[in-house]
């Protein structure tokens, strides 16, 4: 009852207001943590992973101390967030942003050759790392995308372009879109994708160490001071 107040109450996220203070809802149960920012009464961004092994086991006291805790009733959104799977939380991020974009995945289920067939072997003989469940196919945990070059730019595109993404470089970029997919090769299209980036080229700076200075050669003081040999061989 509390998860499906809380959609109904808060279906979707809007921009902030940076002249209104912002409030917080944060809540630990179970294994996850959840967490809210909110703008008179309404979210702005949210958050929400799971615990560690080591954490997972610890009492609630000491979960509640790894978010800054609300008390029961008023904290309606956070606790959805804390109580709610993975998938499902990443379901609600797509449906968010783009409606149409979970049907795609879905869709292209079926149509993409191969996964019609790892499919059907799947609904015979389980196969390790591959799962085909509720039913959505999945690599460890993760959304299979077939061979659909539209539908990858448009993944990629959302975690990059999108406020979600915020252009955030190559690497978290991997980390984000990894979390919740998979397909063959997907390390080398997220880096090339960002790499090509126009936005990411003209405003992000490099990183790199600073290699100082050049260090020219020494003038010599008089001749035949520094003598180097070589030996050619097989001159025409």
């Amino acid at each position: 009852m509390e998860l499906k107040s809380a959609l109904l109450v808060v279906p979707v996220l809007t921009l902030p207001d940076y002249s209104i203070p912002f409030v917080i809802e944060t809540d630990a149960i179970g294994n996850g943590i959840g967490a809210f920012l909110m703008q008179k009464d309404h979210p702005i961004s949210f958050i929400s992973k799971g615990l560690s092994a080591c954490h997972a086991t610890l009492s609630g006291y000491k979960k509640e101390l790894l978010a800054l805790y609300k008390n029961g009733k008023e904290n309606l959104v956070a606790d959805a967030l804390s109580r709610i799977q993975g998938a499902e939380l990443m379901s609600m991020l797509i449906c968010l942003v783009q409606a149409d974009l979970w049907d795609e995945i879905k869709a292209n289920w079926t149509t993409d050759p191969l996964l019609q067939v790892l499919i059907e072997s799947l609904q015979v003989q389980p196969r390790k790392h591959f799962t085909w469940l509720n039913p959505q196919l999945r690599r460890t945990g993760k959304l299979v995308v077939g061979d659909d070059t539209s539908l990858r730019t448009k993944i990629l595109s959302l975690w990059n372009f999108t406020h979600v993404g915020g252009h955030s470089g190559i690497d978290a970029t991997t980390r984000k879109v990894m979390a919740y997919f998979y397909w063959n090769g997907i390390r080398s299209d997220i880096a090339n994708f960002v790499y090509k980036c126009v936005v990411c080229k003209r405003n992000k700076y490099d990183t790199s160490a600073y290699p100082g200075l050049l260090q020219p050669l020494p003038i010599f003081a008089f001749p035949w001071m520094d003598i180097c040999m070589d030996f050619i061989e097989e001159l025409l």
